[in-house]
């Protein structure tokens, strides 16, 4: 084998070993695994954060999110509230 395919090689078990604690450590400050995590929505991991926690999750934005004519520098939209201005509109 060449030097070169062998440093290659070296290489690709020294990234296969950072990965696996990478997970490991992922798993362990979640409490799931990453193929869980990859197959989970959103919405679920907050969810179980917020029961595991006991605190409501909020998302912010540092900066302005335009669309629509709207510019909010606070926060982002959740669906709720635009659920609510939908029917608002449309109860008009």
């Amino acid at each position: 084998m060449k030097p070169k395919e062998r440093l290659e090689q070296a290489g690709g078990a020294a990234k296969a070993r950072v990965l696996l604690k990478l997970e490991e450590d992922v798993a362990r400050s979640t409490g799931r695994s990453v193929a869980e995590l990859r197959t989970s929505s959103l919405c679920d991991l907050r969810r179980q954060a917020e029961v595991r926690t006991g605190r409501v999750t909020r998302f912010v934005s540092r900066f302005p999110l335009i669309g629509r004519g709207n510019v909010n520098s606070d926060r982002i939209v959740e669906s709720k509230d635009i659920d609510d201005e939908v029917d608002r509109i449309l109860a008009r």
